[in-house]
């Protein structure tokens, strides 16, 4: 099953897919030249040598266009790339593009040589040598440009996409424990001071509905509904009553208004989320 179960997996995706098909041209196109010298250099089984050049560089022909027509849908799922290994794909793709080209034209020049006439068959001959020689060549260039790519650029490209994230998660982080800090040492304690003396469930009912002890009390609003628009302090009844340009709510109800550096100390937080924590020392 578990055969069954890869099979299968490297028949849909492009990139299992582009692996296992390259390989039947690369070792098609390697031995194949050994059977174009013994069709020059002997004259006993000829006929065989041609029908194995003929079936060899179709099967090669066939398969590389395979492999490169997989190639393709490859690409795409490597995500970002730094400029090397891009081109190096890029490289390798362009190349894989004339190995079934070049293998059509021997398959054809191994096809000449069937003809009768001498110095005709003769030539073909000679090219289907010439060009197993080069298909060769091809087919190694070829395949040590995808190595290069696999082994060398996308290791250091997997490497510095690693290094990317790990900035961002901690950048992420900071900012995340910045905010934690601003909400324990600049918010919170207005909220405990000026806030929650009438806005708790503790003893009772809180006044107009509105439990400030917590984020969920916070974020279930009161009797007139949710006191907090996310990221828009200038849209939240809880800042705008503080800062008392609430046209009804002027909040603390018993008490004179807050500082300003409490008030806008308030409408960042707003702005952060509403971010709510214990001492993010602890």
């Amino acid at each position: 099953m578990d055969l069954l179960n890869e099979l299968l997996q490297t028949a849909t995706d492009p990139r299992l897919r582009h692996v296992a098909i390259v390989h039947i041209p690369i070792g098609l196109a390697t031995i194949a030249p050994i059977a174009a010298i013994g069709l020059v250099t002997f004259e006993r089984h000829r006929a065989t040598l041609r029908w194995v050049l003929l079936i060899t560089y179709s099967a090669v022909a066939v398969t590389s266009l395979l492999a490169a027509r997989a190639g393709e849908q490859t690409i795409p799922r490597f995500g970002t790339l730094t400029g090397d290994a891009r081109q190096a794909l890029v490289d390798h793709a362009s190349l894989g593009e004339w190995v079934w080209v070049l293998a059509g034209i021997a398959a054809v020049a191994s096809a000449g040589a069937f003809l009768r006439h001498g110095a005709a068959a003769r030539a073909a001959r000679w090219a289907v040598l010439g060009l197993s020689l080069a298909c060769a060549g091809l087919v190694g260039l070829t395949g040590h440009l995808g190595g290069t790519f696999v082994h060398v650029h996308l290791p250091k490209a997997a490497d510095t996409e690693h290094q990317r994230l790990r900035v961002e998660v901690q950048s992420a982080k900071t900012v995340s424990d910045q905010r934690e800090r601003h909400f324990f040492e600049r918010v919170e304690p207005v909220l405990a001071k000026s806030c929650v003396w009438c806005h708790t469930s503790t003893d009772g009912d809180p006044a107009g509905g509105l439990d400030l002890t917590s984020r969920e009390g916070l974020l279930k609003g009161g009797q007139g509904g949710p006191v907090v628009v996310h990221g828009k302090p200038e849209e939240s009844v809880l800042y705008l009553s503080v800062a008392r340009t609430h046209p009804v709510l002027k909040m603390p109800k018993r008490g004179a208004k807050l500082p300003d550096e409490q008030i806008e100390a308030i409408a960042q937080w707003i702005r952060d989320g509403c971010v709510w924590t214990a001492d993010p020392n602890r």
